[in-house]
């Protein structure tokens, strides 16, 4: 199946049998180092490849599990009932079954490198999208690399559900302020250079660590609506100073990278700015690269298109 109708299944779950949804786990397997295996072996290989291993998972899942093949060179598995109380198990059956299965689809001098990222819903996940959000979030914490940025957050007192409200709270009324922050360039182009940075205030006005509320955001599918938020912002700010010296760096988050969404959305929002899409630059992290390296060749063609710089952080 495709990504498509998985959304739908998982949707209808969601929300027509919530009960049963309680025990649905969405599993989400990435091809790591993909690019680099086709590189060596051709396309055509690599298309082969990719029918390999979705016999191998339809060998090693549960008859009533649902198999989908998503865009990018991803696959996801949709886990109901006991499955789901089991999926560390088939998720380890998966690893064995791959390691196993694939050595002669490879060349000698490589090896398959994957990840599986796993959610499962409870009550307050009402939308597919969230879930699978999710999956994709603990497939990044599952790097090794980010494991610093998850324990520092563990240790700030502020309960995920409180949060995720402030975050809702804060679509709706607008009531997060933006910092610009003055960055330095080694290159003397006689531009203006500025990072924006989202602020966050709870109910008694007090701040909040912006990379507690991002991290809600991304594992609620809510990421994307805080970067359009924030970009509207730059425009509108763009255009009433009308300084072409000007250069805002934004901040993405990974819902943003990997949303069919996004782009026709941008693409619409310039229309009302024109010329000033050159005094952006998109920055994203190194590790939601990483895990989004599939969407990557898309985005940055989109980038190019519309004369928007990338930056990468945290590289």
């Amino acid at each position: 199946y495709d990504q498509e109708y998985f959304m739908a299944v998982l949707e209808e779950l969601i929300q027509k049998k919530p009960q049963q949804a309680e025990f649905t786990t969405v599993a989400l397997l990435q091809l790591e180092n993909f690019y680099e295996i086709r590189s060596w072996v051709g396309k055509s290989e690599a298309n082969l490849l990719l029918g390999d291993i979705a016999q191998l998972l339809e060998k090693t899942l549960p008859v009533d599990a649902l198999l989908c093949r998503c865009q990018h060179y991803e696959f996801a598995v949709l886990l109901l009932g006991d499955n789901g109380v089991k999926a560390q198990r088939i998720a380890a059956a998966i690893k064995t079954g791959l390691r196993k299965g694939l050595t002669s689809s490879i060349p000698p001098q490589l090896q398959l490198h994957y990840g599986i990222g796993m959610a499962s819903a409870d009550n307050e996940i009402l939308k597919a999208e969230v879930l699978f959000a999710r999956a994709r979030h603990d497939l990044s914490l599952s790097h090794s690399r980010h494991k610093f940025r998850s324990s520092a957050l563990s240790a700030v007192p502020i309960e995920p559900e409180r949060i995720l409200l402030l975050v809702q709270t804060a679509l709706q009324s607008s009531s997060f302020g933006l910092l610009f922050q003055a960055t330095l360039c080694f290159k003397n182009d006689d531009l203006k250079h500025f990072e924006i940075r989202s602020q966050f205030r709870d109910e008694e006005g007090s701040k909040l660590p912006s990379e507690l509320v991002f991290e809600s955001a991304i594992q609620n599918a809510l990421g994307e609506q805080l970067d359009r938020r924030v970009i509207l912002e730059a425009l509108k700010t763009l255009g009433l100073t009308r300084n072409q010296q000007l250069r805002f760096t934004i901040n993405l988050t990974q819902n943003s990278i990997v949303s069919a969404d996004f782009f026709p959305w941008l693409e619409s929002v310039l229309k009302n700015y024109p010329a000033l899409s050159g005094q952006l630059v998109f920055q994203l992290s190194e590790i939601d690269i990483l895990i989004a390296q599939h969407h990557m060749e898309y985005f940055c063609q989109m980038l190019s298109q519309l004369d928007i710089r990338l930056s990468i952080s945290n590289f």
